[in-house]
């Protein structure tokens, strides 16, 4: 069972349309929720970084890093979109099933974010929190 600390969870405004309970585990794995709040404590535990955890509408889990650092759960794996480019010129994406490795990871790329200056991050190609909130609540008509 996982124990989600409330103080890093930022949760949902109205309850799922799929019902669920929050149950820390569904079908035998921890909920994406649970999934993100130890990516959460593990940051800034073992790298002093303070992040934020949104469960999405959709069951996923968002982990709010820094400005442009966000990294997606849906309970098994973690994903993200690293700020540095790859050969093709796009942002190059990362995955990791385990959290500790995905925690490392992304103390790096938020070194790497830190060095630079902050106007550079918005309105650049890194994904923001609300741009994220906006496209999962809002339903276009």
């Amino acid at each position: 069972m996982c124990a989600v600390p409330s103080a890093a969870v930022k949760p949902l405004a109205e309850k799922q349309s799929d019902g669920r309970s929050g149950d820390a585990r569904s079908g035998g794995r921890l909920s994406a929720l649970c999934r993100a709040a130890e990516l959460a404590a593990l940051l800034n535990d073992v790298h002093g970084i303070s992040a934020d955890v949104h469960e999405l509408r959709s069951g996923k889990a968002v982990v709010s890093v820094y400005y442009g650092l966000m990294a997606y759960t849906d309970g098994e794996r973690f994903w993200w979109t690293g700020p540095e480019r790859g050969h093709s010129s796009g942002l190059l994406p990362f995955s990791e099933t385990e959290p500790g490795l995905a925690a490392e990871r992304l103390a790096g790329h938020y070194a790497t974010l830190r060095a630079r200056p902050v106007v550079t991050l918005l309105g650049g190609e890194l994904p923001l929190l609300a741009d994220v909130m906006l496209a999962e609540h809002v339903v276009p008509r």
